[in-house]
């Protein structure tokens, strides 16, 4: 039987409340704020974030997990789905990698496991998430995996005095299983 939760060098298990350390240090990263989310950057402390993990622990609509390398416990990422609509089988896709480790291949492991455990796992037909335009990487990224354009956000948000444009994504069930 094929082990969903593991990838050549690292394993999905569960978000802990002592990895809320780790986060705080990702969510005190300006770059890493800008890419991971469209809200106002501002950094999350600790308390926040435990809870963060405790409402992901606790959803029936959010499955988050922690990217850990096989022989270690430390934190290289996160990624699960959120807002899972179950009577239409559609999940919305979240990822965040170190940013101490970003351009070393770990996002497309954690990607590759996320999707999997959606499709073979919880038999969802559509994973979808939006990226913003200058995260380059991310789009390659996900274009790598078989996940198209949709649609676009236009000039939805605002950096450094310019609007970006916010691209739609996703890949369907049959589409994810023919390129395996």
């Amino acid at each position: 039987m094929k082990d969903i939760l593991r990838s050549t060098r690292t394993r999905l298990t569960a978000l802990r409340d002592e990895d809320a350390v780790t986060l705080a240090h990702w969510f005190s990263d300006s770059e890493f704020l800008r890419m991971y989310d469209g809200a106002i950057a501002r950094p999350l402390g600790e308390a926040k974030l435990k809870e963060k993990i405790a409402s992901w622990r606790d959803s029936r609509e959010e499955i988050m997990f922690a990217q850990r390398p096989l022989d270690g416990e430390s934190l290289i990422g996160f990624g699960g789905l959120d807002g899972i609509n179950w009577r239409n089988r559609v999940g919305w896709l979240a990822l965040a990698i170190a940013p101490d480790l970003w351009g070393r291949g770990y996002g497309g492991e954690l990607l590759a496991m996320v999707l999997g455990h959606a499709f073979d796992e919880l038999d969802l037909h559509r994973v979808q998430l939006t990226v913003f335009d200058y995260n380059e990487r991310a789009i390659a990224l996900y274009r790598s995996q078989g996940l198209q354009q949709d649609g676009l956000f236009r000039e939805a948000i605002y950096r450094d005095g310019g609007r970006h444009d916010m691209l739609l994504m996703s890949i369907l069930q049959q589409e994810w299983r023919s390129a395996q």
